[in-house]
């Protein structure tokens, strides 16, 4: 068989669908597309859990509140981090090995939710 030249093609890093990823370590990355989309005025947020629907909800919030976490930038907002090792091993939500998931904006909760299940 000949060989075949490969053409050159220009590929963007990264996805372009809103998404999270949690790691082996209990952060929470949020990508760019899901910070700028549901985030960018916001500087913490409140986990929620849905036990039925193994569904992770993060709400936004603009002021700390009791039980909400900061967001986290870095390098001018491509890296956006959340703390989460205590709400993930409290639902005892998976965490073994670093995994990413889709995500979406519920309107009436005003939160984004992640199903985990």
């Amino acid at each position: 068989m000949p060989y075949e030249e490969f053409v050159k093609q220009r590929r963007r890093w990264g996805n372009r669908e809103p998404q999270i990823t949690i790691s082996k370590r209990g952060n929470i990355g949020i990508n760019t597309v899901c910070d700028r989309t549901y985030l960018k005025e916001f500087d913490y947020v409140v986990y929620y859990y849905d036990r039925d629907k193994t569904t992770i909800g993060i709400k936004p919030m603009k002021e700390e509140l009791p039980n909400a976490y900061r967001i986290k930038r870095y390098k001018n907002g491509s890296i956006v981090m959340l703390s989460a090792v205590a709400f993930l091993d409290h639902y005892q939500i998976p965490r073994e090995k670093t995994r990413s998931y889709p995500c979406t904006w519920n309107e009436k909760k005003g939160m984004i939710e992640v199903e985990v299940g």
